[in-house]
């Protein structure tokens, strides 16, 4: 069972940027179908590194995306990435999926931030609202 799913309430209204928090969350759901299936340790650490790397290449396209729009919050947006890159980076340090508490921990943790991030975060750069709101 994937442990987030895709659906229109996360569209931002950029299909690219929609696609691509699509593949967050493939990526997250196939780190915590890893962890359940038990499977091994360079598994795990592999499909945390592939989220990781994907994870920073969805930030720098977003904020070039917002950047290029005059998003008027994208350093406070910028901010919100850097902080759980930052953790990413810990975690992989702590080798998250090494130990299975802290996979588990991991994976909850990921997907909240993800629902949280994009449903208060990203939806707010939707040309859709704060566009209309700023004319």
């Amino acid at each position: 069972m994937p442990l987030i799913r895709w659906t229109g309430a996360y569209s931002v209204g950029v299909p690219e940027l929609d696609e691509q928090h699509q593949c967050l969350m493939e990526l997250m759901n196939n780190f915590h179908q890893a962890m359940v299936e038990g499977q091994g340790r360079d598994k795990l650490e592999g499909v945390f590194a592939a989220l990781t790397e994907y994870a920073a290449g969805h930030f720098r396209s977003e904020e070039e995306w917002m950047e290029g729009q005059g998003y008027p919050r994208l350093a406070e947006h910028r901010r919100q990435h850097e902080d759980l890159f930052r953790r990413l980076q810990e975690l992989q340090g702590k080798s998250a999926a090494a130990n299975p508490a802290l996979s588990v921990s991991t994976a909850m943790f990921l997907s909240d931030w993800l629902r949280e991030h994009i449903l208060r975060s990203d939806r707010m750069y939707d040309p859709r609202s704060w566009k209309q709101r700023a004319a």
